[in-house]
């Protein structure tokens, strides 16, 4: 009884042949590509012969008669479930991913960039769908080990004469409290993933300053002493003003968490976005203003990735205002953050903002960050996120419908091609019940309708944020020249009013509410 080779089978076969490759083991290499086709040909007669004693063909039947390199017949169409957002997603056959020969499924004839519109995929008469197979993968280098050693003094503050874990995990925001004998809470502001944010008058000072309380838990106060060890970087390395990034004032550990102390910053451009468009008020995204946005982020940029730093989660939560009047921005948020000589995870940014580079599975740089950039302007001109990011391949496919074919040089380096593309440029996903789902991008959007504006050294600059191959996109040094920041469209609009929270009465009535003096989560920051 020959054995069953499954899909998984196919992707373990792939991976090891190009790993082989990439050790240069070619006599190895041979020798497991002559075995595989040996087993793949057992199992395709296998099939054959269930499939002639069945008088009734089946799906596999089907799929394996089309995916035959000698078979003239047409592939049957692809079902098409929906439509949306520059994305068409379509059902395939269970088998679809499967090959009847090694030398298809070892070495596919790849020749286009991924991003096969439908129109075009259906008109491939032999299908075969195989996997798509990088022939450079990228591998991780280890990081360097002659690095220098430092040290962190850590301030603990504690209650003399006290032993033991606190009653609490999680350490109670209440208006008024006073933390490490020093901060008063004011105002809780916000909450993210692994800490709570809450406004504070620092009583040795006499400022209003933002206290991020990490999350008790050994994996949140491990990242937190990464982000300290960095924002301690930054501050001594330049001046935070010039450089738009937030400053850090202080750091302890205090009742179970590890607390830090930075300047006190007004809503994220996310919040703001939000609420600028839902209380219809004068739209403050001007081009203007976003010019000033891109320049000042930009110079966060250069100045974090001149000290070695990728920033790893720029979005628009990550970006404060400083000031609305003057349209004044810092970013914020280093807890992602990494060295470009570390042990680059897979696994970074919001999958909203996600480098294509990324998503593959290729080396990557500071350029990320911005990728990044490139759809956070997008998004704050038009206020929908610019990709379609359900799933990944359909991201892929929502790229491939704003930025054009992927290159096929970065297929090849992408140590997750495999996962998302087919050998003829298609994204797939496989979802529950073996169903295979395909992506294809819609081209040709009007570029207001995706950027907001068709402003040209506006396009132009956006675009040069999107390019596709990381080699080629612009860094940050670069980008701070670009024509965009240079031109002179004017002084921006009038200032938008300030921003008030909205109540509902029982009759469904709103109106503005008086500033708040619980520890209220909605309550914004008094307008600067």
């Amino acid at each position: 009884m020959p054995p069953v080779l499954s899909p998984a089978d196919h992707i373990k076969a792939k991976e090891f042949s190009a790993f082989l490759r990439h050790l240069g083991f070619s006599q190895c290499l041979q020798q497991f590509v002559e075995q595989w086709r040996m087993l793949v040909k057992q199992q395709d007669g296998s099939r054959s012969m269930r499939e002639k004693k069945s008088h009734k063909p089946d799906r596999s039947s089907v799929s394996s008669t089309r995916s035959r390199k000698s078979s003239s017949s047409s592939p049957p169409p692809l079902q098409v479930l929906h439509s949306r957002n520059r994305v068409v997603t379509s059902v395939g056959m269970e088998d679809d991913l499967w090959t009847l020969t090694g030398e298809d499924y070892i070495a596919p004839d790849f020749t286009n960039g991924a991003g096969t519109p439908l129109e075009v995929y259906k008109s491939l008469q032999s299908r075969g769908e195989v996997h798509f197979v990088p022939t450079t993968p990228y591998f991780k280098a280890p990081p360097p080990s002659n690095l220098p050693l430092e040290s962190l003094n850590l301030r603990v503050v504690y209650e003399s004469g006290k032993t033991g874990f606190e009653e609490e995990k999680d350490l109670a925001i209440v208006a008024d409290t006073i933390v490490a004998g020093r901060y008063q809470m004011l105002q809780y502001l916000d909450s993210a993933a692994f800490s709570r944010a809450v406004r504070c008058m620092d009583l040795n000072e006499d400022r209003e300053v933002c206290l991020k309380v990490i999350r008790n838990s050994k994996d949140f106060f491990d990242q937190s002493i990464d982000e300290i060890k960095l924002l301690k970087l930054i501050n001594s390395s330049g001046d935070t003003e010039e450089n738009c990034v937030v400053k850090m004032y202080d750091f302890f550990y205090y009742k179970e968490h590890m607390c830090i102390v930075t300047e006190l910053l007004r809503d994220n451009l996310y919040q703001f976005s939000k609420f600028n468009r839902e209380e219809e008020t004068e739209f403050y995204f001007t081009l203007p203003r976003l010019q000033s946005i891109a320049k000042q982020i930009l110079k966060g940029l250069r100045f974090l990735h001149s000290l070695g730093l990728i920033h790893c989660d720029l979005k628009p939560e990550n970006v404060l205002i400083k000031s609305f009047s003057r349209c004044e921005v810092k970013i914020i948020d280093f807890g992602s953050s990494c060295y470009l000589t570390d042990n680059l995870s897979s696994y970074v940014q919001s999958r909203c903002y996600r480098a294509p580079e990324v998503i593959l599975g290729c080396k990557y740089d500071g350029r990320i960050d911005i990728w990044s950039l490139g759809a956070i302007l997008a998004e704050l001109a038009t206020g929908c996120v610019l990709f379609e990011n359900s799933s990944l391949p359909q991201m892929l496919a929502s790229i491939c419908s704003v930025c054009g074919e992927i290159p096929v040089s970065l297929l090849h380096e992408g140590r997750n091609t495999q996962h998302f593309v087919t050998k003829f440029g298609a994204f797939y996903e496989q979802r529950e019940g073996k169903e295979l789902v395909f992506h294809f991008p819609i081209p040709d959007t009007p570029p207001e309708t995706l950027f907001g504006y068709n402003d040209p050294l506006y396009l132009d600059f956006i675009t040069a944020c999107l390019t596709l191959d990381h080699r080629r996109r612009p860094t940050a040094v670069e980008l701070l020249e670009h024509p965009f920041l240079q031109h002179d469209y004017g002084s921006a609009h009038s200032t938008p009013p300030p921003l008030k929270k909205k109540v509902h009465s029982e009759d469904g009535a709103s109106a503005a509410a008086s500033p708040p003096t619980e520890m209220d989560p909605t309550s914004p920051l008094p307008p600067s």
